[in-house]
């Protein structure tokens, strides 16, 4: 059995840890300060029925044509469902770069997507192979054999602890609520930041620097995953 996996539904975000004033960050400011363009100012503005913009002291909500932005205030997130995903780099590092008093303790990439699996059968298969169902047959008995089954697996994490940095990448699968049959993966890449590299500055230089290798890395992760788990039938 072979198969090629196209992701569908993509989603990919930014998210950084640290003391933010969400107040501060309007889309009025993004444009003040040449981030957004004033078209996109305008689209936050004219979504109010059915993405309205909040801006409080604790919490400030928006969406342009391209992301949503969610600023809370321990927690800056900027969220994208479509390509090219490097606007989010851009985004963040044009935010930060002027806010090098600010502090950031920690920082993620993610990318999540659904895959279409060619038959319920296969689709099955995935499942058993990454939670063997006879460790379960106590709770779960026969109830995990056949295409029609109602009982197994329904969500999966596994976490790698990352040797260069203080941090780990995450993988979590599920399936999907979208796509049947399907499987749904999400990825997190983490980075912990030490007191002393901490500087919004310097976090967006990483930033800078390991968006995109991160995001193929994960990409990757998630193909490499299910291609070697439909290989075991060859």
């Amino acid at each position: 059995m072979s198969a090629s996996f196209i992701p569908e539904r993509k989603q990919y975000s930014i998210v950084l840890i640290g003391q933010f004033s969400p107040a501060m960050f309007q889309p009025e400011w993004f444009y003040r300060n040449n981030i957004i363009s004033l078209e996109e100012m305008d689209f936050a503005r004219n979504q109010s029925s059915t993405c309205p913009i909040i801006v409080t002291p604790q919490l400030t909500l928006f969406k342009t044509s391209q992301f949503s932005v969610k600023i809370e205030q321990r927690r800056f997130q900027i969220v994208a469902e479509k390509e090219p995903a490097i606007i989010l780099k851009d985004f963040i590092v044009k935010t930060f770069e002027n806010l090098g008093g600010l502090s950031i303790n920690a920082f993620g990439f993610n990318f999540s997507a659904h895959y279409q699996i060619n038959s319920i059968s296969d689709y099955h298969k995935i499942g058993d192979r990454l939670n063997p169902k006879k460790y379960w047959e106590s709770l779960l008995g026969d109830e995990v054999s056949g295409d029609d089954r109602k009982s197994g697996l329904t969500s999966l994490q596994v976490q790698k602890t990352k040797k260069d940095v203080n941090g780990q990448i995450s993988v979590t699968f599920q399936p999907s609520a979208y796509i049947k049959p399907g499987v749904y993966i999400a990825c997190n890449d983490h980075t912990n930041i030490f007191d002393e590299d901490s500087s919004a500055e310097r976090v967006t230089e990483t930033i800078e620097k390991e968006f995109e290798k991160s995001i193929a890395n994960l990409q990757n992760i998630q193909l490499n995953i299910l291609t070697e788990v439909i290989k075991a039938d060859e």
